[in-house]
């Protein structure tokens, strides 16, 4: 309550709280508390909650906890088994390169659930796939992802599908990154999130 009235306070109307990677136990413990409400004077609205993990690549998992990255073992029953219930939940960031990712993103995409692909080694297939499945969002545009020069052809044949968010803090985007970012034709305005 007292973050989604700050919040408000310099102006933002709504947002998904971010849960990263974490055990098991925490997922349990902390997604039935973060419900989607509506906002009004007492704060910002809550839109649902983005966990990003632990189904995220071990090369590429920043400041997330190796020891609690997951795979999807046993297809979205294990993403039910991690997270408990998700009807709490708006967004999952996850690599689209793991194994049985198809048959989760359907199935999250089913469920009204926004699926983004993020902290990754995915090539220019598993990211197509991802999309081809319903995945719509990237997390950290730039940011513990492969290479520019492979990532661009992926962004300017796919990029009006998605959107993208980029982390806009210098320590982690460099300003040359952020500034193309800024400057492509895709995505518009409207596809941009800035985080």
């Amino acid at each position: 309550m007292k973050v989604s009235k700050g919040l408000l306070a310099h102006g933002v109307t709504s947002f998904c709280p971010t849960l990263v990677t974490s055990p098991i136990d925490t997922y349990h413990q902390v997604l039935p508390k973060i419900r989607r409400r509506a906002g009004g004077e007492h704060g910002a609205s809550i839109l649902g909650v983005h966990v990003e993990g632990p189904f995220i690549s071990t090369e590429k998992k920043g400041a997330h906890p190796e020891n609690c990255i997951k795979n999807f073992d046993d297809g979205f029953d294990t993403l039910k088994q991690v997270y408990g219930d998700i009807s709490n939940i708006s967004i999952v960031t996850l690599a689209p390169e793991k194994p049985r990712v198809p048959e989760v993103i359907k199935e999250l995409v089913r469920q009204g659930v926004t699926v983004s692909v993020g902290h990754s080694m995915a090539d220019l297939i598993h990211g197509e796939n991802a999309v081809k499945y319903g995945a719509t969002l990237i997390t950290h545009l730039f940011n513990a992802m492969l290479p520019v020069s492979i990532l661009q052809f992926f962004l300017e044949k796919k990029t009006f599908m998605l959107y993208s968010n980029l982390s806009d803090s210098f320590i982690i985007v460099i300003p040359a990154l952020s500034d193309c970012w800024h400057q492509m034709k895709f995505p518009p305005a409207k596809q941009s999130i800035l985080v």
